[in-house]
């Protein structure tokens, strides 16, 4: 879709029902920051990182990759998002909701398995370099986790 200044915006979402996930967003680079993540969550790493948080992990790094959020970028600022989170709950965790976005409780006795979260104002360093370095660290701490 054409934006005022000439630029344009992509919505959409695509799906793989026989996985159960789907990638989506509106203003977007383009159609590619939708297709990239959802092939990423999809390829089998030979190293055997393809459980469910490493899966999501690459996604949101290849959704970034391939441009994100068009409102993030701007000039030589490649910002691609302002906020970055991941949340993954077991079938036996409570029900959660967080108190805040960009609030991380990893860790406390009220957050699911997995729950980081970061928020930066628009123009700053992209989120998901501080969240690749604490998923790196909370995969660190939990060990090996199963291929699903």
């Amino acid at each position: 879709m054409a934006q005022e200044d000439g630029s344009t915006r992509y919505a959409g979402i695509m799906a793989d029902a026989t996985r159960g996930v789907s990638s989506q967003g509106n203003t977007l680079e383009d159609e590619q920051v939708v297709r990239k993540p959802l092939d990423a969550y999809r390829w089998d790493d030979p190293a055997g990182f393809n459980s469910l948080p490493d899966r999501l992990m690459r996604a949101l790094e290849a959704g970034a990759i391939a441009g994100g959020d068009a409102r993030c970028n701007e000039g030589s600022i490649r910002q691609t998002t302002s906020m970055a989170a991941i949340l993954v709950a077991r079938g036996g965790d409570e029900p959660y909701a967080t108190e805040d976005i960009g609030m991380t409780d990893a860790g406390t006795p009220d957050a699911p398995w997995l729950n980081l979260s970061i928020w930066v104002d628009r123009m700053e360093e992209n989120p998901l370099l501080e969240l690749r370095r604490q998923y790196d660290a909370w995969r660190r701490d939990v060990g090996e986790l199963p291929n699903i």
